[in-house]
């Protein structure tokens, strides 16, 4: 997103940055080749592909394939008659406007890129292996999955050899990320991703899915790296129709599913492995996509089928739009291709028409507009813009940035989706896309509970957080078993009942629920605030002081005012679900003593010792959330 105020940490590279290793794979997807010209060989391929390879067979024949009279928009590679996927996209209309540039540069992350082919020699640039550090980039994988790749999206069109791909004038930038059985990590995925940003892609394809893990945070810095680069990110939807699959969710990639007409009507449907659940920005074919071969064998082509294929041709769609106009943005390039999709029976999400898309960029003003703010952007604002800029001295109300841009389930939302942003203390979250409001998730009393909610009245059940509630969280985490309350610490005392108004609270809380008087903890002089009779508790006098404080703040309009920091006092935090504890924890490598008290939203946190104006803080809850919920 636009204005994210990024630290240096997320610019620093994947490799800086080596977190819990995801498997990633690429998308599941079937090769085979088939014959293109000798008679005997078509016939052999008739059982899978009659009704395809009989008319090109007929077509040799009557000496009907095109030829180099017919229009440039028509290539005349032998392999083309049977690239029935081309007309499905309406790619003719598309080359009768441009076939491609050399500026526009598509990344692909795969298995590597074999330069050799005639389709692709003297197209391919020189490359990266995340991997190994190394350059070699060649595709050693069994099936060539990186090859067919890079000549769906970009193979040499009109030169009388193998076939046609999207983008004829586009340069290919491999970017080995995946080994040559297909496997790798989110590491080398997001390594690939930052490289290939930082030298000279203008779309990056990922044809890669976590093996075993819906999120994975390293690969999501990278993703939103390229956005605030201005380069768009083409993801494959994954495999299976239950599938929910990342990096496809993540908000700031353009993720494609697989449509199939394949069948005896021809009538274009949702193919049957495209995932249902996942969010799907787009459709594209992704059953026996015809191409050259990627063995370079002579009198042959390669069929696929999988979104890796579906995701390729949208990738090299992008290039010819980038060849008509270089300046577009991922926003730009992402609203063009959903409003002029074709619609598809049975679904809310189009097919892509690249003819209709490229005259859709031909329409586009000069200079293009400004790109509206986040729809966060206004709440985020109010607190944190001075505090990021240095115009006020307190703690983060949500954090110096987003963690995570994503789209997650929700019943209520339109297509059962809502678009979630992740920060350091909480999330934000647009559940009506259309009205525009924003709320702040109820992350607390998810991870307390071990219930994520998944609707209004829909939940998935959880074993409740062990994610500590706070603290250094790496060193937290070593030390859970003797040192740090967790979150389902805190859902063992959320029934006790309240304490007196004026109270001292002297109360300590262990990891084990147990609980225990501290008598030195009265020289803090903290007691029990007012009661919330909606949830029996009562909020601690210093929490209840800072949720009444005013500050420094940043208006609608920009202007930076004093004023009440939260209004009303728990519209961020949420109403109070347990009672305030003295806990131990470590912060800053050193062993202190802080009050901590459970809202629905976050968790407030009192350290006596800490500088004025730190001293109460937000809990990392969406850090938290994200361990917990994400792995």
């Amino acid at each position: 997103m636009q204005n994210r105020g990024i630290e240096p940490r997320r610019r620093e590279g994947a490799k800086a940055r080596r977190h819990k290793e995801y498997n990633i794979y690429f998308s599941p997807s079937r090769l085979r080749a088939f014959a293109v010209v000798q008679r005997s060989l078509v016939r052999r391929a008739f059982r899978c592909h009659y009704h395809v390879l009989l008319v090109l067979s007929l077509a040799m024949m009557l000496g009907c394939a095109p030829s180099s009279s017919r229009a440039a928009s028509v290539p005349n590679d032998p392999l083309y008659p049977v690239q029935a996927w081309t007309r499905t996209v309406n790619l003719e209309a598309a080359w009768a406007i441009t076939t491609g540039s050399p500026r526009a540069v598509i990344a692909v992350l795969d298995t590597g890129v074999d330069a050799t082919l005639p389709d692709l020699a003297g197209r391919v640039l020189p490359g990266y292996d995340a991997t190994s550090g190394g350059t070699d980039t060649t595709d050693r994988s069994a099936n060539r999955h990186g090859t067919t790749v890079a000549l769906i999206a970009a193979g040499r069109g009109n030169d009388g050899v193998g076939g046609a791909g999207v983008a004829w004038g586009a340069q290919v930038l491999p970017v080995r990320c995946l080994d040559a059985e297909g496997n790798g990590t989110a590491n080398t995925v997001a390594d690939g991703v930052h490289w290939a940003v930082d030298h000279g892609a203008t779309v990056i394809n990922l044809s890669v899915t976590a093996a075993n893990a819906p999120f994975a945070l390293v690969l999501s810095q990278q993703l939103a790296y390229a956005h605030d680069k201005h380069i768009p990110v083409v993801v494959a939807a994954g495999e299976g129709r239950d599938a929910i699959t990342y990096p496809a969710n993540d908000a700031n990639v353009i993720t494609v599913g697989a449509t199939d007409a394949s069948g005896a009507t021809a009538t274009t449907i949702i193919a049957d492995f495209s995932p249902r659940r996942v969010k799907t920005d787009l459709l594209a074919p992704g059953v026996d996509i015809a191409v050259a071969s990627a063995f370079g064998r002579s009198g042959e082509g390669t069929r696929g089928t999988g979104t890796s294929f579906s995701s390729a041709i949208v990738a090299g769609t992008i290039a010819l739009m980038q060849s008509a106009r270089a300046d577009l943005r991922p926003e730009d390039v992402r609203d063009i291709l959903m409003r002029t999709a074709r619609s598809v029976a049975g679904s809310v999400t189009g097919q892509l028409d690249a003819g209709k898309a490229l005259g859709a960029v031909l329409t586009l003003p000069t200079p293009l507009p400004a790109l509206p703010a986040p729809a966060y952007r206004v709440t985020y604002d109010r607190n944190d813009a001075p505090v990021h800029t240095g115009g006020a001295a307190r703690g983060y109300t949500w954090g110096p940035e987003t963690r995570a841009d994503l789209i997650e389930p929700y019943a209520e939302s339109a297509d059962a989706q809502r678009h979630v942003w992740y920060f350091d203390k909480g999330r934000l979250e647009q559940n009506d896309r259309a009205s525009g409001e924003v709320t702040s998730g109820l992350l607390v009393t998810e991870m307390v509970t071990g219930r994520i909610q998944t609707g209004r009245d829909q939940f998935v059940p959880r074993d409740a957080a062990t994610v500590p509630v706070v603290g250094d969280f790496a060193a937290s985490q070593a030390m859970q078993a003797t040192l740090s309350v967790s979150y389902a610490t805190l859902g063992a005392v959320r029934q006790l009942p309240p304490r007196p108004s004026g109270t001292p609270i002297t109360e300590s809380l262990a990891p084990n629920s147990s609980r225990t008087v501290a008598p030195q903890t009265t020289t803090y002089g903290v007691t029990t605030g007012p009661f919330v009779r909606e949830t029996n508790h009562a909020v601690a006098s210093v929490f209840t002081d800072y949720l009444n404080s005013t500050g420094t703040v940043r208006t609608t309009g920009g202007q930076t005012v004093s004023a009440r920091l939260f209004d009303p006092p728990y519209f961020v935090v949420g109403l109070p679900i347990t009672e305030a504890y003295w806990v131990t924890a470590m912060v800053g490598g050193k062993s202190k003593t802080v009050l901590v008290q459970a809202f629905e939203r976050r968790v407030l946190t009192y350290t006596p010792d800490n500088p004025e104006g730190f001293r109460v803080e937000m809990g990392n809850v969406g850090l938290h959330y994200l361990a917990w919920r994400y792995g």
